[in-house]
């Protein structure tokens, strides 16, 4: 008989948590739909008895959740022999043979005038030590400063193209423009990798050493994060 009356407890008990879970989902709703200064509402999604709540993010900004992202600086020089830095974010492989990468500049950006004209670049990975310079080489326009001078980094003369690198950074790719398109308000270079390399004992064909490498990750604005030096294993 006990255990009959305990069964029959047990399942009348689940439809009145669902019924509960479902009041508090729209006391929940209500509440935020109050706060929220868009007219769109937060929306509300149930698994079992756990429940998440998402916010609209505006289309335009929505790239930000890609964010952090890792920063490098793209050394660059033109007809006019000129040499110039511009910091970037959106950098990323896209072949491993042939070695292709690719980085996004606007085209307002004098860097993107450079490397038309050159049609070569070079991915330089910067640390926290020259955080500072990373911050201004995206800020100020070649066309007025000279970055190099303005920031105290040190060029380096490349190896197989006329552009140079810059010392104070742990690793370097040397590219050539393969190919251009252009992506909405960006342009996107994809650069063949013609050499590449890194400073001594900060690099193996397995990657970073994370504990010496602190790789900077633009978050936004003038924002940087640094990678958690310890691995997960999946």
């Amino acid at each position: 008989m006990s255990k009959t009356k305990r069964k029959t407890i047990n399942q009348n008990s689940k439809p009145e948590r669902k019924n509960q879970l479902v009041l508090l989902k729209h006391l929940y709703y209500d509440l935020l739909c109050r706060m929220q200064k868009e007219n769109k509402p937060p929306s509300i999604h149930t698994t079992g008895d756990k429940m998440s709540v998402k916010t609209i993010v505006n289309i335009n900004s929505a790239h930000r959740l890609l964010h952090p992202m890792h920063t490098v600086l793209v050394s660059c020089i033109g007809k006019a022999g000129k040499p110039n830095i511009t910091t970037v974010a959106w950098a990323m492989p896209t072949s491993g043979n042939p070695p292709l990468l690719a980085i996004s500049l606007a085209p307002g950006r004098h860097s993107h005038t450079l490397i038309e004209e050159s049609g070569e670049f070079i991915v330089n990975i910067p640390t926290l030590d020259i955080l500072k310079a990373v911050y201004a080489c995206g800020s100020l326009t070649g066309r007025s400063f000279d970055k190099f001078k303005k920031t105290n980094l040190t060029q380096m003369p490349g190896k197989k193209v006329k552009a140079p690198a810059i010392r104070e950074c742990i690793a370097h790719l040397e590219c050539e423009v393969d190919g251009q398109f252009t992506t909405g308000d960006h342009t996107i270079f994809v650069g063949k990798i013609l050499e590449a390399y890194a400073d001594m004992g900060i690099f193996t064909e397995s990657g970073y050493d994370l504990k010496q490498a602190r790789l900077l990750y633009h978050a936004g604005g003038n924002n940087f994060s640094l990678l958690d030096p310890k691995l997960y294993k999946s």
